[in-house]
């Protein structure tokens, strides 16, 4: 299902600014401050590319972003740092650097601090890992579908886990209520009325991956298929993209599960609103009803178009990636990280869309592999190929 974005375009959306590559610069100076960070590879698939008749298709692999398995890493790391930031400042009457915060010089203060969040397992486990750099606890709380393997991998970074019986967006509910009620602070990737800054931090931190695709990218990219959940990610790549237009208008396609298409069923909404749950997705970490009211006010002015994709042709892109034609280089991705590469074999299929959309034998395409395969009993139920996936690595190594 293609729905073109007819949404009239604002020359003046202050989003644009603020996740544009003046603010992700910013953050990659901060990350830097962490000894785990560097960029993650840039793929090109040139064999792919060519059965699909494009001119080029990179795919930007964010399977081992600080060793933590997904792109979530950039923004919750980043989220916490700042938040803890703000923390020290207003008891020490002065803005400590970054510094103190990470050689453990303030450790004993930020045990004061508890930061929670609602996740599917990535976000959450980003927080915890943020924290756990601070020395400040960490509250995650996580719906009723997250497998076991999520749960632990996110106590593997120190934090406490809390698994409600609810979906996700109920629990991101439950997390803000429970965040108020106690005085923790809370770590949202998804912003409701009012929820813009720590959110808006949230989203910078994943432009650095975009600033990073463009440094590594010999061109720009014509077109950039992007998954979305609550729709942070796409959101942030597409108001960067859009900031940093210079010759070329990148196309923007949000790509999502069909059975949870929020951001597709509120694209013509004057207030966007949940939609109707169906049975859970593969794609498990874009399995939202609700979209972000901050990545949902940024894609009605930036999105090229919306795509909704069905759970088998998820399944198809882990496959194609797992198991690439000679002379493309493999890579290892969950369902959720392999949807934007659903989307482009889905549009790339039909001739209609194909037009619809530009992608002729001048396209350049950008992929993201969102996240490796971190639960690995999927990824072999989906592949029927089995996996060795590296241990989490430590944010300090």
């Amino acid at each position: 299902m293609l729905k073109m974005n007819t949404h009239p375009r604002s020359a003046t959306l202050p989003e644009l600014a603020a996740l544009g590559p003046a603010a992700a610069a910013a953050v990659r100076d901060l990350l830097r401050q962490c000894p785990a960070y560097r960029p993650t590879p840039l793929l090109d698939l040139p064999r792919l590319a060519q059965e699909l008749g494009l001119a080029q298709l990179a795919v930007k692999d964010e399977s081992q972003r600080f060793g933590l398995g997904a792109f979530k890493a950039l923004g919750g790391i980043y989220a916490v740092l700042r938040l803890g930031q703000d923390y020290a400042a207003a008891r020490l009457q002065r803005t400590p650097h970054m510094a103190e915060l990470l050689d453990g010089s303030l450790r004993e203060l930020m045990r004061g601090l508890t930061m929670v969040c609602a996740s599917a397992g990535n976000h959450g486990k980003a927080v915890a890992a943020g924290c756990r750099l601070l020395g400040c606890r960490a509250l995650i709380y996580v719906h009723r579908s997250v497998r076991p393997c999520r749960l632990e991998a996110i106590r593997a970074q120190g934090a406490e886990v809390r698994q409600l019986d609810l979906g996700y967006d109920d629990a991101v509910a439950q997390a803000g209520a429970d965040a108020r009620a106690h005085g923790y602070v809370l770590v949202s990737d998804t912003a409701g009325p009012g929820g813009d800054r720590v959110t808006g931090w949230v989203m910078q931190g994943y432009t650095a991956l975009i600033d990073e695709a463009l440094e590594q990218l010999p061109q720009p990219p014509t077109h950039v298929f992007v998954q979305a959940g609550v729709g942070g990610l796409a959101g942030a790549a597409a108001a960067y993209l859009a900031a940093a237009r210079a010759t070329v208008a990148t196309r923007v396609i949000v790509v999502e599960p069909r059975r949870a298409a929020c951001l597709l069923h509120n694209a013509d909404a004057a207030v966007p609103a949940r939609i109707a749950a169906e049975a859970p997705s593969v794609m498990s970490m874009l399995d939202c009803r609700e979209p972000s009211l901050l990545a949902w006010r940024v894609l009605r002015e930036t999105a090229y178009a919306y795509l909704a994709v069905e759970e088998d042709e998820a399944v198809h892109a882990v496959r194609r990636w797992a198991a690439p034609s000679d002379g493309d280089p493999r890579l290892l991705a969950g369902a959720s990280g392999a949807t934007g590469l659903a989307g482009l074999l889905h549009a790339g299929a039909r001739a209609p869309m194909r037009e619809a959309l530009g992608l002729d034998a001048a396209a350049r395409v950008l992929l993201i592999n969102s996240e490796g395969p971190n639960d690995t009993q999927a990824f072999t139920e989906q592949t029927g190929l089995s996996v060795v996936w590296p241990a989490q690595a430590s944010m300090h190594a």
